[in-house]
């Protein structure tokens, strides 16, 4: 869901409101928290909040938070009948407070999955790239993370043998060292689902099959109709294995080529594993 917020002309609060035609008891099956998975945009402002019959708890994530966060709530500590639940209610405190979040996975738990916090985690706009080389580039979309995106238009033509020696976007990082994972956000409309990806350097494991040009190969992914988040993985490999790196400690670079025209990419995260 969505929640598109702007708390002005008096207003100090916005929130979505679900009201259950018929009484729900949150005590059945020995359930003990309520969790909830959130993600916001650059830029917004206010506090985050849950209601359940009206009993208030705020979050402690930022609502600026641009990846997916898993809240658990402990509802024994809302002090409300729980046998009797009429309302749950999510929205953000604060007059002059706006911005967009996304709501999703709302689920009742005996025993809540376990939060992972990885050890180390690099956040990177994909238009922020160290170079990038046409037919490559930028483009603005109010709902893209920052309101920017890179990819290519459907004139630039395919690139699905090798990587090309145009279309490249490359990133610098640093990291302390280890096994890393790489998380994307895209959209890929018309069936365009495919990039190149490279970090020189790096090793995988030794069962992890990557193209002939030794390139990861990330291709059919299925459409979700807008913006949604993957991993990058190898399509050489039979199951889609996600791809794991192995890197020194130190700087690298990450090289990202197009593959299918018409491809985008919003954002990239860099997560240590082990």
């Amino acid at each position: 869901m969505p929640l598109f917020y702007s708390n002005t002309g008096g207003a100090t609060y916005s929130e979505g409101k679900r009201t259950f035609a018929a009484a729900q008891n949150w005590t059945q099956h020995a359930v003990t928290t309520l969790v909830i998975w959130f993600q916001g945009n650059m830029g917004n402002t206010g506090q985050l909040y849950v209601k359940v019959n009206g009993a208030k708890v705020a979050c402690p994530g930022d609502a600026a938070d641009t990846r997916w966060k898993q809240w658990n709530i402990d509802l024994a500590s809302l002090g409300v009948n729980l046998q009797s639940v009429t309302t749950l209610a999510v929205g953000v405190d604060g007059s002059g407070a706006g911005g967009t979040l996304y709501i999703d996975d709302i689920r009742l738990y005996r025993l809540a999955p376990e939060i992972v916090v990885p050890s180390e985690e690099l956040w990177i706009e994909a238009e922020a790239a160290d170079t990038i080389t046409a037919p490559m580039k930028t483009y603005d979309d109010p709902m893209a993370l920052g309101g920017k995106y890179i990819g290519t238009d459907d004139s630039a033509g395919d690139s699905t043998g090798n990587p090309p020696p145009d279309g490249i976007a490359t990133y610098n990082f640093t990291v302390a060292g280890g096994t890393y994972e790489i998380g994307i956000r895209v959209r890929i409309p018309n069936a365009n689902n495919s990039f190149w990806f490279r970090i020189p350097g790096a090793t995988t494991p030794a069962e992890t099959e990557l193209h002939s040009s030794g390139w990861v190969r990330w291709n059919d992914t299925p459409d979700l109709g807008g913006w949604f988040w993957s991993d990058v993985f190898s399509d050489d490999d039979n199951e889609d294995a996600k791809v794991l790196f192995t890197l020194a400690p130190g700087a690298h670079t990450l090289e990202i080529a197009r593959r299918e025209a018409g491809a985008h990419l919003d954002v990239i995260v860099i997560s240590k594993i082990d």
